[in-house]
């Protein structure tokens, strides 16, 4: 999906995001490998005139609109007990009453064919941190990921059981496994 120059709206109504997270530790055993959907979020892709000049990623998310869609592994199936309780935990933990927005903006886009790489900052907890994805064509669409374990951004909610692993924003796609 080649963009033409301008500014492109982006959100549930032509994408998802997706955050995917994966058990280590003591939850390895207990917790599920989840994948959360926000549902509600917007953003703009700007692709300029000039060869030259910067494309632009900017993106935020309402984090009181997480919905756990799937639960893998465990000891047992994922109830929808379990959903709501993951839903209080994670309320809690990021404390979307006091800061419900998460904004990413990007700093640098480098396009190479069919993949790009996005650096930027996610801002967190009204805390701003580095965090780089990088993107690349789907056969639904486009696909982008990244790695929040190792980023100071994982470190603004504290050590997670469940730590978010990885970041996939859609466009142009339908369905999210």
């Amino acid at each position: 999906m080649l963009l033409s120059a301008g500014e492109h709206e982006i959100g549930p109504w032509n994408g998802h995001l997706i955050l995917r997270t994966f058990r280590e530790g003591v939850a390895a055993r207990a917790g599920h490998d989840l994948v959360i959907e926000a549902t509600r979020w917007q953003g703009t892709i700007t692709i300029p005139d000039a060869p030259d000049s910067q494309p632009r990623l900017a993106v935020e998310v309402d984090l009181r609109c997480l919905q756990v869609r799937e639960g893998h592994g465990g000891a047992k199936p994922l109830t929808d007990s379990d959903r709501r309780e993951i839903n209080k935990t994670s309320a809690k933990l990021l404390r979307t009453g006091e800061h419900p927005q998460a904004l990413f903006v990007s700093t640098t886009v480098r396009v190479d064919d069919d993949k790009a790489t996005v650096d930027g900052e996610l801002t967190l907890l009204e805390v701003t941190h580095p965090l780089r994805l990088c993107s690349g064509a789907a056969p639904l669409g486009w696909r982008t990921s990244g790695d929040a374990d190792s980023s100071p951004a994982r470190r603004s909610v504290g050590e997670l059981s469940e730590p978010a692993r990885d970041l996939l924003v859609t466009v142009g796609r339908k369905e999210w496994t």
